[in-house]
């Protein structure tokens, strides 16, 4: 994921990111991301071919799919963490991942050890952002910024505005009602049960904290 991420921000401008999370009432459950980004098939393609970028190596189909195996498979080792999958269409260019998890604890602790192979600095999930759920209800904190530097080199990008047209969903599911969130983004469902924030990649890297909310939840 973590390597697909950062092909997608370099190399894919228009995306599309769903995570949906289940609770159940003991705080386990059940997280899913499917990453589709089969609107910028011809451009990662063309990226594909190339043997480097910028005097980067760029991976092959083998490496990714090899990388992801050896995520998923480290990820099942963690304790809280089970049934991880994942699978990548190279053809369509389509990610998708789930996971069941104990709590959201594990959830955080599993990927910070799986991915760390991958990271630069001895930095955790949670030094960017913060997630927690009680009975009370759920909580969504950016710690982080994006500099203005990397904005700068963004928008340099040909199709940097293409960002606007991509779509970054975000939804739970809870076992109780909700009562309250405290993003006006923030849409409840029908069922009064679960919720869902959706901007464009591009509100994000301009205001990452667009993506701070809570959720109360009737007891």
């Amino acid at each position: 994921i973590s390597l697909l991420l950062s092909l997608i921000f370099v190399f894919s401008s228009c995306f599309e990111l769903i995570e949906d999370t289940t609770f159940n009432k003991d705080g386990s459950g059940i997280y899913k991301v499917t990453l589709n980004m089969s609107s910028s098939q011809t451009r990662l393609n063309s990226v594909m071919a190339m043997d480097s970028i910028d005097g980067k190596k760029v991976p092959s189909e083998k490496d990714l799919q090899n990388e992801i195996e050896s995520f998923i498979a480290d990820l099942n080792s963690q304790e809280g963490i089970k049934n991880a999958k994942a699978t990548l269409s190279t053809e369509e260019w389509i990610l998708k991942f789930s996971c069941a998890f104990d709590d959201l604890e594990a959830l955080k602790n599993g990927l910070n050890l799986s991915t760390k192979k991958w990271q630069k600095k001895d930095q955790k999930i949670g030094d960017y952002f913060e997630v927690n759920f009680s009975n009370a209800g759920y909580e969504r904190i950016i710690n982080t910024e994006v500099s203005d530097r990397w904005k700068t080199k963004a928008s340099e990008d040909e199709d940097y505005n293409k960002l606007k047209e991509g779509k970054c969903v975000f939804i739970q599911r809870f076992p109780n009602q909700i009562s309250s969130v405290s993003n006006v983004n923030v849409k409840i469902a029908k069922n009064g049960t679960a919720c869902m924030l959706m901007l464009s990649p591009h509100e994000i890297i301009q205001n990452p904290k667009s993506l701070n909310y809570s959720v109360s939840l009737e007891e």
